[in-house]
């Protein structure tokens, strides 16, 4: 029975009754035709032959084999004996590299048999293991990677078995989600040495209790077999250290019955996912986990994302909702393997390493769902969703009775926007875009040539953008549209203003301007001039308001590297800006990029998750209300920092928090620094084979500070032996290419005339 619910006094929390009379679990176990399972039954009493490598057990294996297009498949009595059986028949030994963001069965068994697991990060589209950063923990011990393939979605399989090759060792994948999974068209199964699965009876393919091995090896396969019954290999001959992993022949007739229905399973999950879908679409900071739908996929788990920063909710406040209403979502991987014991005590400085996980497990939420489940259990929990999520702020004193309403909450900009912009009718918005700059002829070049970029390569409303170009009055007066022009040519204002602070702090654009918002725009984009825009900026702008974030991509971010610094972990000088700006410090979840890299010492390199832009796009009313504290942070950060550099984005960072806006990085690539190692670019860039492709880029932060420095991109010439330089192609040849097409428009229509009319030579 559900009890429909439509005002927040209903809430369960709140003292209303649950919405559910019975408790309704993420996934309940499924079954297949039970006349049949009853059959196989009956002829394992007959037969009086329970266990011991039975006739189902081996027609099971057979079927199995065949499903997953696989060579051999080895029954277990579970998945985590059959990972086991596999550790010690491949010879595992010293560190295995596993991801954090798993069941701890993985890291357990490897504890088991005296082999240190290595945790690695997850990539943070994916979930699963990080294939860079796997390759950056291989040492002389290790002896393997073991890979899961999280949530059914398969991890980046080409790139792992590349690494493995290259460095001889073992690679093992866990596919406890995966059954009925493909990868480019081929079942999971046969890929890496061997594949482990879990029948455990919450999966999609279940046994009751049981797992196996899947391998295209002969020699593997006999072996694992052998092992599996106590290394007997005949009556009694004993010929490996073996163990009792067999499977029972009950648990393999109940796998035969879920097997003849295991395509039924896979549509009626199907089907849930697609009701779910329909019916989350419109609550605002959830994100339901999508499947390929040119893959293969068991479709069992219904998984949300959590965006707290939207919702004004932490994923926890929200399960705490819903087990009210009898509805038993849970956390999943919570909260990483790393911060389990042993290892959080064994391998406590590991947690700096796995910024992705941290925050993942942080935000993954599981809703009911599987074969069992309603329609209408499913629009009762979504109901229940959007009313939790739509009355926040009246949650918060049930949830927390001691904890002070959040203050400044989120307009529910998704029911503005249509309205204000009237998307439905094609009503392009306006954009300003707002560069700080000092009036020499370095910066104004660098002027020039983003406004080349933008008509370049800009969308729509990009290309209509106006252009505010601000220069302190600290600077000696001049016309600036008379030195300049090339200014005709576009959509430019040289604005020159009172500045207190233009001296007292660097003038980046994450700082000094924004206070001085005021625009009729409806998007205002604050940026350093030092960019060139090469992708569709009206997607990145877009998405901003569709997720209701400030967006921004991080170009100066590290004062961790300085000397007044270098002997303070960066949680505990962070915690010491909170402090000064009177707000609670949050969590630390992110690791620096960027210029970042300069700091090897990772102590140095994590800061709370909101981060600190060069580059930033929001509604014009989140710059007003950080334009209003603005001041107090700056003063906060700075009886913290001696140094000016970067106060302004550190700044950035308190303004965000105070005014809860809901912050993110875009997904974008930019040219990184000269001096950044080629294994550090491709360590950070998502495209496989470490290069940016057109799809990816969006903006270019193209100045270097290594070999070369900022005035040397002065001159034209300068610029064209940048082109040519050999460091320049580590991050790619998109950038050469797409910064030759601005070089040669703007030479092209100014071949004879000089950007600027003095102190300048071409």
């Amino acid at each position: 029975m559900i009890e429909r619910k439509n005002t927040f006094k209903n809430l369960a929390i709140v003292g209303g009754k649950p919405a559910f009379s019975e408790k309704l679990h993420v996934n309940k176990p499924n079954l297949g035709n039970s006349d049949y399972f009853t059959e196989l039954v009956k002829s394992i009493l007959e037969s009086y032959q329970f266990t011991n490598n039975g006739p189902l057990v081996n027609r099971l294996e057979e079927k199995l084999a065949q499903y997953l297009q696989v060579k051999h498949c080895v029954l277990a009595s579970n998945g985590t004996i059959a990972l086991s059986l596999l550790v010690k028949a491949l010879d595992l030994k010293g560190e295995v590299i596993i991801p954090s963001f798993s069941f701890i069965s993985t890291a357990h068994t490897l504890m088991w048999q005296g082999i240190k697991p290595v945790f690695c990060d997850i990539n943070q589209e994916t979930w699963n293991i990080d294939p860079d950063h796997c390759e950056s923990l291989i040492t002389e011990r290790t002896s393997a990677i073991i890979g899961t393939h999280v949530w059914g979605r398969s991890c980046n399989i080409e790139r792992l078995e590349a690494i493995a090759e290259k460095h001889n060792i073992r690679l093992v994948f866990d596919a406890a989600h995966a059954f009925g999974s493909s990868h480019k068209g081929k079942m999971i199964g046969s890929f890496g040495n061997a594949e482990v699965f879990s029948f455990h009876s919450t999966k999609a393919f279940h046994t009751f209790e049981g797992g196996a091995i899947t391998t295209d090896d002969p020699s593997l396969a006999k072996q694992l077999k052998v092992m599996s019954n106590f290394g007997f290999v005949g009556y009694d001959e004993v010929m490996h250290l073996g163990t009792n992993a067999k499977m029972t022949e009950i648990c393999a007739a109940m796998g035969l019955t879920n097997l003849q229905s295991i395509d039924l399973f896979f549509k009626k999950n199907k089907n849930v996912h697609e009701k779910y879908k329909q019916h989350l679409s419109n609550i605002p900071g959830l994100k339901l986990l999508e499947y390929n739908e040119s893959e293969q996929n068991n479709y069992q788990y219904i998984v949300l994302e959590v965006n707290e920063t939207i919702i004004g909710l932490t994923r926890d406040e929200i399960i705490n909702v819903l087990h009210k209403e009898n509805i038993l979502a849970r956390r999943y991987f919570y909260p990483g393997n790393h911060k389990m014991e042993p290892y959080n005590s064994l391998y406590p400085e590991i947690d700096f390493e796995l910024p992705t996980t941290n925050l993942v497990s942080e935000q993954v939420l599981l809703l009911p769902g599987g074969t069992s489940i309603t329609d209408d259990q499913i629009i009762g929990i979504c109901s229940i969703l959007e009313l939790t999520i739509s009355n926040a702020r009246k949650l918060l004193p049930y949830l927390n009775p001691d904890k002070k309403e959040k203050s400044n909450f989120r307009f529910d900009l998704t029911k503005w926007l249509p309205q204000h912009f009237k998307i439905t009718d094609k009503k392009q918005p306006t954009l300003e875009i707002r560069l700080p700059i000092s009036a020499n002829e370095k910066f104004l070049r660098m002027v020039h040539y983003f406004l080349e970029s933008l008509q370049e390569f800009g969308g729509p409303i990009a290309k209509t953008a106006k252009c505010v170009v601000s220069i302190s009055r600290d600077e000696p007066y001049r016309d600036l549209t008379i030195e300049c022009p090339w200014a005709a040519n576009y959509n430019v204002e040289f604005q020159w203003l009172d500045q207190e602070l233009f001296d007292k702090y660097t003038y980046d654009a994450t700082g000094f301007h924004r206070l001085d918002i005021e625009s009729e725009a409806d998007i205002v984009i604050l940026a350093d001039a030092d960019l060139l825009i090469t992708g569709d900026l009206d997607a990145i702008i877009l998405e901003s308001f569709n997720t209701q974030r400030l967006l921004g991509f991080i170009a100066h971010v590290t004062p961790f590297n300085t000397a007044e610094l270098q002997k303070t972990p960066s949680p505990v000088w962070w915690s010491k800006i909170f402090k000064e700006a009177n707000l609670t410090t949050p969590r630390f979840t992110q690791v620096h990029t960027g210029w970042g890299l300069m700091s090897t010492d990772k102590k140095h390199r994590s800061c709370p998750y909101y981060y600190n832009y060069g580059f930033i796009i929001a509604p014009r009313e989140s710059f007003e209300k950080m334009a209003g504290t603005f001041v107090a942070d700056m003063n906060a950060v700075d009886r913290v920092m001696e140094d000016n550099w970067a106060k302004s984005q550190m700044a950035n960072t308190i303004s965000c928090i105070r005014h809860n806006i809901p912050c993110g990085a875009m997904s974008i690539n930019y040219n990184f620094p000269l001096h950044v190692p080629d294994d550090k670019i491709r360590a950070l860039n998502p495209d496989s084979n470490g290069q940016n492709s057109a799809e990816d880029v969006k903006v270019f932060h193209y100045l270097g500070n290594g070999e070369f420095n900022r005035e040397d991109f002065a001159t034209i010439k300068s610029l064209e032996d940048a082109l040519q330089h050999k460091d320049l192609s580590a991050s790619g040849t998109v950038f050469q290419q797409k910064l030759q097409i601005v070089h040669d428009r703007i030479m092209s229509k100014f071949y004879n005339e000089p950007l600027l009319t003095k102190n300048i030579q071409i």
